[in-house]
């Protein structure tokens, strides 16, 4: 394991030899190579060999795209089931069978085993859906006793919900089997995570798409969640961490030096709210166009017939009456 992942980064974060002045860009870290290949040696000084060096245990909304582009800048290399990579360009698909049957099951044997399968592809970091399962996360915790945890949070637990509601409305939409998007049909991706999302709420009992009803149902979860976490995990493997709270408390915990860039701010709110009305507009122009305006020219062509038919009829009575 540990040969595949040195051999891995050596070939792919080289550093520039001499003075050559080779300044490409590096495509995953938005970095110079040289600052890449920086961050990937002193990522090394992490633990190599005894499993993730990070597990981010977070629940969704809590700043984790923010955080996974903050990894790879740094240096890592995130497994975030559903969404594409460098390593995996299809978002993982062929591992939604294996995560379906981890949340099937209390037994953790099937988790280790696909966890130990991700590390062996060359990925150091995992995060998002299904560790909001406290089960799943604490597991994995537990098998890797080196990683260090990172537990994201959100400024507030109700501002978290209205977040996640959005979201979830807005997902459901762009993961749709059947839809006039053709990316969204197709998208196998949007697709497979769609399946872990609806297994993952259903085994801790929760709507796929909360409603504002359900806000103290998911709020206990999420809360519940966090306080389990801080509690099972060591203080000196945790962080818990607001994206809020930029690149310094992230890297003193790593022991990495903070990167010359702001701390990316991806995914808001407001980037979803626009999104989620942008999707619901194309939605109904669509259902006016494909559904109303056929529907319009058979009710008029019903009008029709049912005029000729009571001309008809009236024309056979006035004939009867002569």
């Amino acid at each position: 394991r540990p040969g595949l992942e040195v051999g891995r980064r050596a070939a792919a974060r080289a550093p520039l030899q001499g003075g050559g002045a080779m300044m490409r860009r590096c495509h995953c870290a938005g970095l110079p190579c040289w600052a890449a290949a920086a961050a990937a040696a002193v990522a090394g000084a992490l633990p190599l060999g005894e499993g993730f060096k990070v597990i981010c245990v977070g629940y969704p909304r809590t700043g984790l795209t923010s955080l996974e582009e903050a990894m790879l800048k740094l240096g890592f290399s995130p497994y975030r089931m559903g969404h594409r990579d460098d390593l995996d360009k299809s978002g993982h698909t062929k591992d939604v069978d294996r995560w379906l049957e981890v949340l099937s099951t209390e037994d953790l044997a099937p988790l280790e085993k696909l966890a130990d399968d991700i590390l062996q592809r060359g990925y150091d970091t995992i995060l998002d859906v299904p560790l909001d399962n406290t089960a799943i996360a604490l597991g994995l915790v537990r098998h890797f006793p080196q990683s260090k945890v990172i537990l994201t949070l959100h400024d507030g637990s109700e501002g978290w919900f209205n977040s996640y509601r959005v979201h979830m409305q807005d997902f459901n939409l762009g993961s749709a089997r059947f839809s006039p998007h053709r990316q969204i049909a197709l998208g196998k991706s949007r697709h497979a995570l769609r399946q872990i999302h609806a297994a993952d709420s259903k085994k801790q009992h929760l709507p796929f798409v909360p409603l504002e009803a359900d806000a103290q149902r998911f709020i206990e979860a999420y809360e519940a969640h966090n306080s389990e976490v801080t509690a099972a995990v060591e203080p000196q493997r945790l962080l818990t961490f607001m994206a809020q709270q930029g690149w310094e408390p992230l890297c003193q915990f790593l022991g990495m030096d903070v990167p010359g860039v702001p701390y990316p701010k991806l995914h808001t709110l407001g980037r979803d709210q626009r999104h989620l009305q942008q999707q619901q507009h194309y939605l109904m122009v669509f259902d006016v166009f494909f559904f109303g305006i056929p529907l319009f020219g058979v009710s008029v062509m019903a009008h029709w017939l049912w005029k000729r038919y009571r001309s008809g009829v009236k024309i056979l009575e006035e004939k009867a009456n002569v």
